[in-house]
């Protein structure tokens, strides 16, 4: 059974609509072709050993982060992904940047394609 609980009024929270706005902003930056600054990404939790994962809210990434401000270092399952690089260094996330490092099996960068844990993504990320 899904629990609906989380599209209540009630779950609309001041943490949550600043969340969103910090989100509408980095996607307003990187439209307008200012991608993360080094600096910007430097302070994002670095994520390995990552692929793509679908679940009920979206796309996500699953892998190794370390860094993490709530969640240190561990295996984890990430918010939502908004945006990737196209060259795959950074994502952002609902809640974050984050920095990906060396993907789980593997990228093998073939033209315009990546292959991640064997499944190609073409042409999304250009």
């Amino acid at each position: 059974m899904i629990d609906l609980n989380m599209l209540s009024p009630q779950a609309i929270t001041p943490e949550l609509t600043s969340k969103l706005r910090r989100l509408a902003d980095d996607l307003d930056r990187i439209a307008a072709g200012m991608a993360p600054s080094a600096a910007e990404l430097s302070r994002a939790p670095l994520l390995v050993d990552w692929c793509l994962a679908l679940g009920l809210s979206g796309l996500s990434l699953t892998g190794f982060v370390a860094g993490h401000p709530l969640l240190g270092r561990k295996q984890i399952i990430t918010s939502p992904v908004w945006t990737l690089d196209p060259d795959l260094r950074w994502a952002r996330t609902l809640s974050r940047f984050y920095r990906l490092g060396i993907p789980a099996g593997g990228a093998i960068p073939k033209d315009d394609e990546a292959v991640v844990r064997g499944q190609p993504i073409r042409g999304a990320l250009s």
